[in-house]
């Protein structure tokens, strides 16, 4: 059996389904690195139906949106098996239902009462944008909230903003746009 470590950065992934496991994300090797994305509206019908992690595989889960995705069984946004350490940072986890099972966060904006490091529990404001339907409100409570600036992020130069004004403050949760 081989194991990688792979990547996913700057992809949207969304409207996919599973008869199993993970709707958006299925991560089976070790040490995924999951940044920068947009998971939504995926469905599994028996865990994960945003991310689901196996126990081998502990992924980097950085700066993504995972929203309004669901799993007919348990862990709508983010599912981690037993044995499986998933790192959730600077993330919007948001209408999922369950948003986390088996994992936790930090610097994120969390829809559930998930405890984390810096994690915040009001509405991102979703609006629409020039792409699509994930951008932020001016007035999100997530811009200027996480850990990290756009710059160390590496998403200087882009927005997440509908409005257009580019991410340059500390500490900006991200997504792909």
């Amino acid at each position: 059996m081989t194991t990688s470590s792979p990547t996913t950065t700057g992809d949207e992934i969304g409207g996919n389904g599973s008869w199993e496991n993970g709707g958006g994300i299925y991560c089976f090797d070790s040490l995924p690195f999951i940044s920068n994305n947009l998971i939504y509206d995926n469905t599994a019908e028996n865990r994960g139906g945003g991310i689901y992690c196996l126990s081998s595989s502990s992924p980097k889960v950085w700066n993504n949106t995972i929203a309004f995705s669901s799993a007919d069984g348990c862990g709508d946004g983010v599912y981690a098996s037993p044995g499986n350490y998933p790192k959730i940072k600077g993330s919007i986890v948001w209408g999922n239902g369950n948003d986390l099972v088996g994992c936790a966060s930090s610097y994120s904006c969390i829809e559930d009462n998930d405890r984390g490091e810096g994690n915040i529990h009001d509405a991102p404001m979703f609006t629409t944008g020039p792409f699509g339907d994930y951008y932020l409100d001016p007035s999100s409570p997530c811009i200027d909230a996480g850990s990290k600036s756009a710059d160390d992020a590496g998403l200087s130069g882009r927005t997440t903003q509908a409005n257009g004004a580019l991410d340059t403050g500390a500490g900006v949760f991200v997504f792909w746009c």
